[in-house]
């Protein structure tokens, strides 16, 4: 059984990581296996996390969830930790993917408030704490439901028990809520930061890292922004942020999913597209994207060195 993770190991750039699929939408595993191994040789990331919302976890079975976890640990084979995305409506479907995640080597999960309905705090807090002791799988929570964030008062109360290691926070936040959470929780949970196109000014607040799109899209740039902003190089992290800050920004105009891989694709690492009824970005979505990775990416060439199609 792989080491559970703890608030410490969840900082840094720690990138979700999409699922190829087969023409038929079934599991593409070499597909997997080569985008696995062009993210573990790249410097300085921190982890990696799968079946999140990168990953299509919404769409995965429980057993496909496990295949690809139990792939992503045999990939790393103890170079990076490896997390596992649940993303459910029930009580029992999540600790379900969580067992079987951690049977897998995971050694924590990113667990998704229930996704259809809108549970009372306290049912909310018996959501989090049964997967955890069913489980025993050590969380971060994945704010990312407008219709239901995790506000600080609840956040507080999950810090106080065993399970919670970290928050992913994203569009279920903002950078109120990020500050608050970090002032009051910094010390006990990572809080990290997912608003990609905020992702400069959370680091700067003190975000411990994060598990974003922007991370699986352009992980090499993510790195140097995040260490440019822990050295104080405000002038890099902001020319960084302002290369990357339009990708997002256009992606969440339709399909956050379809437009994240549509993205990978076009800088070299081939990842398919997502399952329907999902497709890829069309027309000016599609056309404002590939002029922004185009940037990014010679960006990328000139200032790090590196061929991302290489």
């Amino acid at each position: 059984m792989s080491r559970l993770l703890t608030k410490d190991d969840v900082v840094g750039i720690f990138p979700p990581v999409p699922t190829p699929f087969n023409a038929d939408e079934s599991l593409d595993i070499g597909a997997l296996r080569a985008d696995l191994q062009k993210l573990l040789n790249i410097p300085g990331l921190t982890g990696l996390c799968l079946g999140g919302t990168t990953g299509e976890g919404y769409a995965l079975t429980p057993q496909e969830l496990q295949t690809i976890i139990g792939v992503a640990v045999e990939e790393s084979n103890g170079k990076l930790p490896i997390m596992a995305g649940v993303i459910a409506t029930t009580t029992a479907d999540a600790t379900l993917r969580a067992k079987l995640a951690g049977e897998a080597g995971a050694g924590a999960v990113m667990l998704t408030p229930p996704m259809y309905q809108s549970p009372r705090d306290d049912d909310l807090f018996g959501y989090f704490n049964d997967v955890y002791e069913a489980s025993g799988m050590p969380y971060i929570v994945y704010n990312v439901l407008p219709h239901l964030p995790i506000l600080l008062p609840l956040m507080t109360r999950l810090a106080e028990t065993p399970g919670l290691i970290g928050t992913k926070e994203s569009v279920g936040g903002n950078l109120d809520l990020l500050g608050d959470m970090i002032q009051t929780l910094g010390d006990k949970i990572s809080v990290t930061w997912a608003h990609d196109w905020q992702f400069f000014m959370g680091a700067a607040m003190g975000a411990s890292g994060s598990v974003s799109g922007l991370a699986s899209t352009f992980p090499r740039l993510m790195v140097a922004m995040f260490n440019a902003i822990q050295e104080n190089n405000v002038h890099l992290a902001r020319e960084i942020h302002y290369i990357l800050y339009q990708i997002p920004k256009y992606i969440s105009m339709r399909n956050w999913v379809g437009g994240n891989k549509y993205v990978i694709n076009l800088t070299g690492r081939p990842v398919g597209k997502c399952r329907r009824p999902f497709g890829e970005p069309v027309g000016e979505q599609a056309a404002n994207l590939k002029r922004a990775v185009d940037q990014a990416m010679a960006w990328e060439r000139a200032n790090l060195g590196v061929d991302l199609a290489a």
